[in-house]
């Protein structure tokens, strides 16, 4: 089995380098290929436009029957909170780099870009409440 991560733009680089050296993750022709399993961690929410690009690139990534974990912090239905992320949040919207993305915004782009099944859930991680989306090719 391999595995691709994506916590933070700076740190993907190195992993990938890593398991590309390991040879659980190939990498050909400027794509990553051979793939089982990729998680991604409070990143997908900031891509914007560029989400169904991001999303069909990790697909092709994605052997047959491969899994994507995405997991982020979502605004809630009504855009109220969640409150508790209210603190953690105000650098971003101060620099404008971004605010949370609204609840179910991973499973269309999911849907559109080549994933039979998906499963949402939220679930209580350290600190927060999360969305996690579990996508399989």
């Amino acid at each position: 089995m391999s595995a691709q991560l994506n916590t933070r733009p700076g740190n993907t680089r190195l992993l990938l380098n890593t398991l590309v050296a390991c040879g659980l993750v190939i990498y050909k022709n400027g794509k990553y290929e051979n793939t089982d399993l990729v998680l991604v961690s409070d990143t997908l929410c900031y891509e914007g436009e560029t989400l169904d690009r991001i999303v069909s690139s990790i697909s092709d990534a994605l052997n047959p029957g491969g899994v994507m974990i995405g997991i982020h912090g979502v605004l809630t239905k009504d855009r109220t909170g969640p409150d508790h992320m209210a603190l953690g949040m105000l650098p971003d919207a101060l620099m404008a780099r971004g605010e949370l993305p609204d609840e179910g915004f991973l499973p269309p782009a999911l849907f559109r870009n080549g994933f039979r099944q998906v499963h949402t859930k939220n679930v209580f991680m350290v600190y927060s409440e999360m969305e996690v989306d579990i996508a399989r090719k």
